[in-house]
């Protein structure tokens, strides 16, 4: 292999850093990896609904719209969210109207927050496949695509759990339809 004997070399992205082989400074080297990493977390955060995207463990409304936080400080609510998220497993059930959705959503944007850049392995994968999803709108391909080791992960809820490790599935009970759904 050839390796080019060390001198004096500009950065590729004429950031004006000398270094002693061609490439990248450590700076843009790092800069490029956390862009890529955020950006394939770009559909875990699309996953989230848009009046929910607001819901993170330091939101203030969530003493507000969550009725187990009330009366808690903005300090507690965090810790509790961010303990949650590292539960393996999590179910919230309830009547209507207690903030079951924004808590679970909160929950998911932890899981995908600690996956940021310099999140590695198991940590970052997690944030990765991370997707909300409303039990209203399974399908019957789901299982097909769950089987295919080739398939689109975003494509399903059940395609996206086979692979990742973190599911939001929301409005269980409400998927109305057919006796597949069901």
């Amino acid at each position: 292999a050839f390796i080019p004997r060390a001198g004096s070399f500009s950065c590729r992205l004429n950031c004006g850093a000398i270094i002693e082989r061609p490439g990248l400074c450590d700076s843009c080297a790092s800069d490029r990896a956390e862009a890529e990493q955020n950006e394939s977390l770009r559909a875990a955060l699309a996953s989230i609904p848009e009046e929910f995207k607001w819901a993170h463990a330091n939101a203030p409304e969530l003493a507000e719209r969550v009725s187990l936080f009330r009366g808690k400080s903005a300090r507690a609510i965090a810790k509790l969210i961010t303990l949650a998220a590292q539960e393996r497993m999590i179910l919230i059930y309830g009547t209507g109207g207690p903030g079951k959705t924004v808590l679970a959503c909160a929950i998911l944007r932890v899981i995908i927050d600690a996956s940021r850049f310099p999140a590695a392995g198991l940590a970052y994968d997690e944030g990765r496949f991370a997707r909300f999803y409303a039990a209203r709108s399974l399908a019957p391909r789901d299982w097909r695509e769950s089987q295919d080791p080739s398939a689109n992960v975003q494509a399903s809820p059940l395609g996206a759990s086979a692979r990742g490790r973190t599911m939001l599935l929301d409005d269980v009970g409400q998927e109305g339809g057919d006796d597949f759904k069901a």
